[in-house]
């Protein structure tokens, strides 16, 4: 039995069953149509209902190799709360979006001519977040940016997630709504490549560290990509997960590499066996999180 729902919505320290939902949210992200890979709505809302009957709403979009979805969430029950709205980014799922990950060139963020850049962020990914932000595919009948621009849903707090991919393109909204200014509470992302040039990093963490978490299974190779050595950096406060399920924030270099020697040998067992992405599966970052439930990660 999954734990009872909780979700603090107007916070932006890190709650426990805040980011064990957002995990359990990135998810959803993957269920598709039989006939189309766009997510199916219908399944992912009564999913979401039977989590809490506050859920009353989901839009999905499906344009290229970018897929999400907008949950709208209006209280029932959530004491002294209006509701909120959750943004879920679906994470790698084909072959394509491998070849937009792994794509080093980047790109002045905000693109446009009458903009200033703050800096660089990874090309591949800005443009997939682009094609479902101000965008529309064959299907989808409104662009993200228009849903919560509307006035039932920018009134709500705004919640951000995916995982792999999916958290990359998290970085990149949240990228947005910080320059925007539109208010947004938290990102919580699993497993997800690096998408910011050290430049954008600083002004990115410089405004919304403090309610950006980034999730790393141990050995989960995704993560580590693309590398530092082309000037790619991770934004935001990251939460460890060891080689025994537990979480840290106080992570020291040489804990780190122990805890990944401990890692690797299993690592090396599961791709003996032809596991070796295990670190990387959502379900195992949903696992460590149910059993850290009602805990903080250890130096937070």
């Amino acid at each position: 039995m999954p734990p009872e729902f909780r979700f603090e919505p107007y916070t932006t320290f890190y709650k426990p069953h805040n980011a064990y939902w957002l995990a359990r949210a990135s998810q959803l992200a993957y269920l598709r149509k039989a006939d189309s890979p766009a997510p199916d709505g219908d399944i992912i809302l009564r999913e979401l209902k039977q989590w809490h009957p506050g859920f009353s709403e989901v839009i999905t979009f499906n344009n290229k190799s970018t897929q999400a979805f907008v949950a709208k969430n209006d209280g029932g029950g959530l004491i002294g709360s209006p509701g909120f709205v959750i943004i879920a980014f679906r994470g790698t799922d084909e072959a394509i979006d491998w070849a937009d990950n792994l794509r080093l060139s980047s790109i002045d963020f905000p693109a446009g001519r009458d903009l200033t850049p703050l800096g660089k962020i990874h090309s591949g990914f800005y443009k997939a977040f682009l094609d479902v932000w101000d965008n529309k595919g064959p299907e989808d009948q409104f662009t993200m940016k228009e849903v919560l621009e509307r006035e039932d849903y920018k009134r709500k707090p705004f919640w951000v997630t995916g995982h792999s991919l999916g958290g990359a393109l998290a970085t990149v909204c949240s990228c947005q709504f910080a320059y925007d200014d539109t208010p947004f509470y938290g990102t919580y992302t699993y497993g997800q490549p690096r998408a910011c040039k050290r430049n954008l990093k600083r002004h990115f963490d410089a405004e919304a560290k403090g309610r950006y978490f980034r999730f790393q299974n141990n050995n989960d190779v995704v993560s580590r990509v693309p590398q530092r050595l082309a000037g790619y950096s991770h934004v935001g406060t990251f939460v460890y997960i060891n080689h025994e399920q537990g979480l840290t924030s106080d992570l020291g270099a040489w804990y780190q590499f122990t805890d990944r020697f401990e890692g690797l040998k299993e690592f090396l067992a599961q791709r003996a066996a032809g596991g070796i992405f295990r670190d990387h599966d959502i379900v195992e970052y949903i696992e460590a999180l149910e059993i850290s439930i009602n805990q903080k990660p250890d130096g937070m």
